[in-house]
């Protein structure tokens, strides 16, 4: 069995089982997206992109629902209530229980317990063990379980009271931790609105008081070409191949660095003498670098400042111009036809320091989120544990506590 725990003394009146031995595997599939009659009916259909948008522990339905033609036309099977939703690829390991019959995608193995493993219990085993399902999948474009797969999973099945007890102290513990880790996504989202409105501020004059109305400050207002210069690379790119080659010098992916991807080729080195900042056709992150590299794929951006522009002021006005449209990451020639804030030397400057002072004390208060949602998983991870071994509830035997 996969993920054996038989060397492990488990609890009097504990079993280790199979998932297929305590449930009903089902898959799903997908009727013909061409065929509107398929569609809009009153069946739920669920995608695992509807569980990665709803982390409720109960779903009642998705984005799409079908008719009871579409239903018929593929080889999808409805879900019984009280049934646990496990996707088994892109990505695996997103669980739901079923809150009303439905109907899913070949984007899910779904596990009908039987009488002897409640429905909840099986829930947070799922959770628990979603690591060993991922560490069993296979596929080269993408990793999947199988039905087969997914049926030997191995689980533990207490006696169903000790598993209801199980799951009361469990849930207790966990909503606990939950809010913690709402608050801490909370903060996270405060700081982002924050870290844009500083941005627009920067550069709208409200942040130094040197907008049009409340200064005679020389500013001007330009555009991409009179600020910043593109920086031809094709001819500056490591291969895929090469990347596991050691290497002194960074390797920069769209905004990513990658250490030790180098090969020993000066035609392929930026050498930093002037700083460039790198942007991607495929993600919308901007990184300024002003150091050593290479870049190491197709569709990153060299930006360049001219002499007009402190390299840190565009920058930051670049990724202002990012929080304002999401779109520049796949439309290169949007950010063309941006304006641009342009003041004096001596007050870019000035807002330079005053948001990157801002921005360290935000940094500092995110490094204590992080740590505090760093031992909440932890701790998660940990009653998870202790819950499938006998340790959450050792002292429960015999139906009572002792």
């Amino acid at each position: 069995m996969s993920n054996d725990i038989s060397d492990r003394t488990l609890p009097a009146g504990w079993a280790q089982k199979q998932l297929g031995e305590v449930c009903k595997v089902i898959s799903g599939s997908t009727p013909k997206t061409s065929v509107s009659d398929y569609w809009g009916g009153e069946i739920p259909w669920l995608t695992p992109n509807d569980l990665s948008k709803n982390r409720n522990k109960v779903v009642e339905g998705g984005e799409r629902y079908i008719t009871q033609l579409g239903f018929d036309s593929c080889s999808t099977q409805m879900v019984p209530k009280g049934s646990v939703l496990f996707t088994s690829r892109a990505p695996i390991g997103y669980v739901a229980i079923a809150g009303v019959p439905m109907c899913t995608n070949q984007g899910f193995k779904s596990a009908v317990p039987n009488e002897d493993i409640g429905t909840a219990f099986l829930y947070w085993q799922l959770q628990n063990l979603t690591d060993d399902v991922r560490s069993r999948a296979s596929g080269t474009t993408f990793l999947e379980i199988s039905g087969r797969g997914f049926a030997a999973t191995t689980l533990v099945v207490p006696p169903l009271r000790e598993q209801e007890k199980i799951v009361e102290v469990l849930e207790e513990q966990l909503s606990r931790l939950d809010a913690a880790l709402a608050s801490v996504r909370a903060v996270r989202e405060k700081s982002t609105r924050f870290r844009r409105s500083l941005l627009h501020a920067a550069f709208t004059g409200a942040l130094t008081g040197a907008d049009s109305e409340n200064s005679n400050t020389d500013v001007r207002v330009s555009v991409f070409e009179d600020l910043f210069d593109l920086i031809s690379n094709d001819r500056r790119q490591v291969k895929q191949k090469d990347y596991k080659k050691s290497g002194k010098f960074p390797v920069v992916d769209q905004g990513e660095e990658t250490v030790g991807g180098f090969i020993d080729d000066g035609d392929l080195l930026f050498d930093g003498a002037l700083p460039v900042i790198v942007f991607g056709d495929h993600t919308r992150r901007l990184k300024f670098i002003d150091f050593p590299f290479v870049v190491g794929a197709d569709g990153t951006k060299l930006i360049q400042c001219k002499e007009v522009v402190l390299p840190r002021y565009g920058f930051y006005h670049l990724e202002a111009a990012e929080f304002r449209n999401r779109g520049y990451a796949r439309h290169f020639g949007e950010l063309k036809k941006v304006m641009f804030w342009l003041p004096s030397i001596q007050l870019q400057e000035k807002i330079v320091e005053i948001l990157e002072e801002q921005f360290l004390r935000l940094e500092a208060s995110l490094a204590v989120v992080d740590g505090i949602e760093k031992k909440a998983l932890a701790l998660r991870r940990s009653l998870l544990h202790a819950a499938f071994t006998g340790n959450l509830t050792k002292e429960w035997r015999g139906g009572a506590y002792v």
